[in-house]
C-alpha cells in the first residue's frame, strides 16, 4: 500500500509540474489560461518599400519570400513584387510588365500507313500520314483518354497552356440561341476588387472590374487567371465547355486548397492518407508503374481548388453562393450558400490542412465553416451569450467588414485564425485590433500533447476561442512602427507561409478619413 501511495503522490506531482513546464518550450504563445480567453502577444514591423498607393480594392499574395501586389486603383496591370526582410537583408522592390506564357504547340504525329491488299491512293496516303492538330488548347486538354496519364502529368502542357491563338475565336451564335462567348486578351487587364489565392508556385485571380467603373464587373466567362511565380508569365485556366461559370462580380473573397480535383469540386469526400507514413511524411517520389499519377507535386501539377466566395454583380445586392473550381478538370462546381443573407466585405481563409474554409463577416459576427468535399454543409461558432450566474461571457471581437482573415502556425504544430482590422458595418468605424482563434489540435502534434495534459489537470487549452492580440514593435528601435498601421479597412493581406509560419502581411487599406494607403506591415504571433 505505501508503494501505491508513492507512486500515486509521485504521478500527481509530475502532472502539477508539467503545466509550469510546457509553456516553456519554443514558441508556443499563451497556451491557456482561466475561464476567459487569454490575452496574447504580437508584433508590428513595417516593410521599408516606397508606397505603393493601391487604395483597397489590390490583392496580396506570398510566395518565396517574395509580396506579389495587383491591382487597385492604379490603372496598371502590372505585378508589383517586394522581397520580405529576411536574415537582416532590407526589402526590395520591383514591378513586373504583364507578359503572356508562350501557347503550347500542339504535337503533330507522323503514322506509318497501315498495310492494306491494296494500294492506297495518294488522297489517302496524304490525310493519314500526319494527323492535324487540335483547334483550341482545350479540346487537349481534356481527360477523356486514360491511357495519356504521362501526357496529362505534364503540368505545362495541360493545366496552364493558354489557347495557341492571341485570344479566344469567338464562337458562332445557333439562331440566337446561344451567347457568343467574350474576346478576352491573352493578358489580365487593369482591374479592382478582384480576388486572388496562391496554390504552390501559381497565384490564382478571378473577377474584379475595371478601374475607376461603377457599373457591371468584368465578363470573363468563368475564367481563372493564373501568374506563374518562376517565370513572371501569365496564362489562363478557361472551364470546360459544359461546366456552369459563377457570375461576373467584384469585392468578392477567395482562397485556395491544394486538394486534388476529384475531392471537393467533384462532391465527393476528399482523400486521407492511407496510412501514419504517409500522414507523417507525405507521398512517396514517383515511381514508375500504376503509383506514378498518385505520387505527383499536387500543385505543380496542376492539381487544386480555387474557391469564390460572395461578392456584387450587375446588382446592388451581395451574394452569398460559394464556388469551386477544379483546377485539374476546369470545372466549376457551386457548394453549399453561407450562412445568412450576401454581405458587403466578408473573408474567407482556408486552413493549414486545405480542408476546412473559415468565413468572418457574416451576419451577428459569427465564425462559420465549411468542410471542402464533406457531405454536410455550413457550420458557425457563435459568441456566448451571457451567464444567468453573472459570469462574463467569453471576449469575442466586434462585427466587421472589409477586414483580414488569416491562418498562422506556432510552434508545436498549433494553428491560428488571425483577424486584424475591418470597418463596423453599423456605425462605419475603422477598427485596429488583432484577435486570434486557437483551431483545435488535430494528430499528434506537440500541440495536441499539450492541450491533452492541461486537460488533465483543469487549465483549459483555448480551442474554439477567441483572444485579443497585445500588439507592441517588433523592434524597439524602430521607431517606425513604434505607433503600428493605426485603424484601416478594406486590406490586402498574406500569409508569410514557410518564411514566417506565425506572420502576416498586411498591405495598404483604406484609413480614417478614407486616406489611400500605400504601406504594408508584418504581423506575428507571439
Amino acid at each position: 500500500m505505501d508503494s501505491f501511495n508513492l507512486l500515486r503522490r509521485r504521478t500527481t506531482e509530475l502532472f502539477q509540474s508539467l503545466e509550469h513546464s510546457l509553456p516553456a518550450l519554443p514558441s508556443m504563445p499563451s497556451l491557456g489560461g482561466g475561464g476567459h480567453s487569454s490575452s496574447m502577444k504580437g508584433t508590428w514591423e513595417k516593410i521599408s518599400v516606397p508606397p505603393l498607393p493601391r487604395a483597397s480594392s489590390h490583392s496580396a499574395d506570398i510566395v518565396a519570400g517574395t509580396l506579389y501586389i495587383f491591382g487597385g486603383a492604379a490603372s496598371d496591370n502590372a505585378m508589383h513584387a517586394i522581397t520580405l526582410p529576411s536574415s537582416g537583408a532590407p526589402a526590395d522592390y520591383y514591378a513586373i510588365p504583364a507578359k503572356p506564357a508562350k501557347p503550347a504547340v500542339p504535337t503533330v504525329v507522323v503514322k506509318e500507313p497501315s498495310p492494306s491488299p491494296e494500294p492506297p491512293t495518294a488522297t489517302t496516303t496524304a490525310s493519314s500520314a500526319v494527323a492535324p492538330p487540335s483547334p483550341t488548347a482545350s479540346d487537349d486538354d481534356d481527360d477523356d483518354d486514360d491511357d495519356d496519364d504521362d501526357d496529362d502529368d505534364d503540368h505545362s502542357n495541360i493545366s496552364l497552356s493558354p489557347s495557341p491563338s492571341p485570344s479566344p475565336a469567338p464562337m458562332q451564335v445557333d439562331k440566337g440561341k446561344a451567347p457568343a462567348p467574350p474576346i478576352l486578351p491573352v493578358v489580365p487587364p487593369p482591374r479592382t476588387g478582384h480576388a486572388t489565392a496562391t496554390l504552390g508556385p501559381l497565384i490564382l485571380l478571378f473577377g474584379g472590374r475595371a478601374p475607376g467603373a461603377t457599373g457591371a464587373p468584368l465578363n470573363e466567362g468563368g475564367r481563372v487567371w493564373v501568374f506563374d511565380t518562376r517565370t513572371h508569365l501569365w496564362s489562363f485556366l478557361d472551364p470546360a465547355p459544359t461546366s456552369p461559370v459563377p457570375a461576373p462580380r467584384a469585392g468578392h473573397t477567395t482562397a485556395a486548397s491544394a486538394l486534388a480535383g476529384d475531392g471537393p469540386a467533384k462532391g465527393g469526400e476528399a482523400k486521407g492518407a492511407e496510412g501514419w507514413r504517409e500522414w507523417a511524411l507525405g507521398p512517396a517520389s514517383p515511381e514508375t508503374g500504376v503509383l506514378a499519377a498518385r505520387a505527383v507535386d499536387m500543385a505543380g501539377e496542376g492539381y487544386g481548388t480555387f474557391v469564390v466566395h460572395g461578392g456584387q454583380g450587375e446588382g446592388e445586392e451581395w451574394t452569398a453562393d460559394v464556388w469551386a473550381f477544379d483546377l485539374r478538370g476546369r470545372v466549376w462546381t457551386r457548394l453549399a450558400d453561407a450562412p445568412g443573407k450576401g454581405v458587403k466585405g466578408a473573408v474567407v481563409a482556408v486552413g493549414r490542412g486545405g480542408g476546412v474554409l473559415y468565413r468572418v463577416g457574416g451576419e451577428g459576427g459569427a465564425l462559420d465553416f465549411l468542410e471542402l468535399g464533406g457531405k454536410g454543409g455550413w457550420k458557425s461558432v457563435l459568441p456566448a451569450p451571457a451567464s444567468p450566474s453573472g459570469d462574463e461571457p467569453a471576449e469575442w471581437p466586434a462585427p466587421r467588414a472589409g477586414a483580414a482573415l488569416r491562418a498562422v502556425t506556432v510552434g508545436g504544430g498549433r494553428e491560428y485564425l488571425l483577424l486584424s482590422f475591418g470597418q463596423d458595418p453599423g456605425t462605419g468605424q475603422l477598427l485596429e485590433d488583432v484577435w486570434a482563434f486557437q483551431v483545435p489540435a488535430e494528430g499528434m502534434s506537440l500541440a495536441s500533447v499539450a492541450d491533452t495534459a492541461f486537460s488533465v489537470v483543469g487549465r483549459r487549452s483555448g480551442e474554439g476561442r477567441w483572444a485579443p492580440v497585445h500588439m507592441a514593435p517588433h523592434d524597439d528601435e524602430d521607431d517606425e512602427s513604434a505607433d503600428g498601421p493605426g485603424p484601416r479597412g478594406w486590406v490586402a493581406s498574406a500569409s508569410m507561409g514557410e518564411l514566417e509560419e506565425n506572420g502576416v502581411v498586411l498591405f495598404g487599406g483604406v484609413g480614417e478619413g478614407e486616406r489611400r494607403m500605400g504601406d504594408g506591415w508584418i504581423l506575428r504571433l507571439g
